[in-house]
């Protein structure tokens, strides 16, 4: 192949978008995707977690739908629900909750779960609807830091501290019979 032919086929393929989907054994899919632009190949080996960051939710429902696991780990530790907050996704966050064995409470390599990047991104929502999902508002980061702590709005303080009370009246109340006020035995 000439020189003139190589930079013709490399320009060809540096506007190329290439999706390949791999199916194994156990019909479980597993996809890459191939992106070239302008000579910067980049290969994208979590197409869920990047569905979620983007907020594109119809390729995460074809990606859940292919059976690609919604509690994968990407290089940092993160699930596509952490990315999903991150981004203030709400559709997206809401459709990985629905999935079964949801790692709602996982932390990434610095400790943080999808809690604490909604809360300190100031998505109101996001911080609501994983409430409402039991997300654990007491984990703390390898900073010591709670969601509470890193919450950038009060709106999101407010819905974190509602959450904490309602929590801690329902497993702290204690009821006692008149069996138990009548027993002298102190």
């Amino acid at each position: 192949m000439t020189c003139q032919k190589k930079k013709k086929r490399k320009s060809f393929l540096s506007f190329q978008i290439k999706i390949k989907v791999y199916f194994n054994e156990s019909t479980a899919c597993r996809q890459v995707i191939r992106l070239n632009v302008e000579n910067h190949g980049e290969e994208i080996n979590y197409p869920l977690h990047e569905a979620a960051r983007r907020g594109n939710q119809s390729f995460l429902q074809e990606c859940l739908k292919q059976g690609v696991s919604a509690t994968g780990l990407d290089q940092m530790g993160n699930t596509p629900l952490y990315w999903a907050s991150h981004g203030g996704h709400l559709d997206c966050v809401t459709q990985l909750l629905a999935q079964s064995n949801t790692m709602i409470n996982a932390q990434n390599k610095i400790g943080d779960t999808a809690l604490h990047v909604a809360a300190a991104r100031g998505h109101f929502e996001v911080v609501e609807r994983l409430l409402q999902h039991g997300a654990d508002s007491w984990v703390q980061n390898k900073d010591q830091q709670t969601a509470l702590e890193l919450a950038m709005s009060s709106a999101v303080v407010n819905a974190i501290q509602l959450n904490r009370s309602a929590s801690f009246s329902n497993t702290t109340s204690v009821t006692y019979s008149a069996a138990d006020y009548a027993d002298d035995s102190d």
